[in-house]
């Protein structure tokens, strides 16, 4: 389990280090893109930011990438 004291700001740079884009994050929680960028404006709350950190390994792993 990732902290949950994680900020936005760390999960653009997780995902920029795992190679992984925002519209694919977007597919993997089912939301638009545009919706997905929109929420990172405000800080996300815990639940929201765990399910996002995980798409982001889940896709990172999918891809072969690392997870940071």
């Amino acid at each position: 389990m990732e902290d949950p004291m994680i900020t936005n700001k760390e999960i653009r740079i997780k995902a920029l280090e795992s190679g992984v884009l925002y519209w694919q994050i977007a597919a993997e929680l089912g939301i638009t893109p545009e919706s997905f960028s929109r929420s990172l404006r405000q800080e996300l709350d815990g639940d929201k930011k765990e399910r996002v950190i995980q798409a982001i390994e889940t896709i990172a792993e999918r891809n072969g990438g690392d997870t940071a």
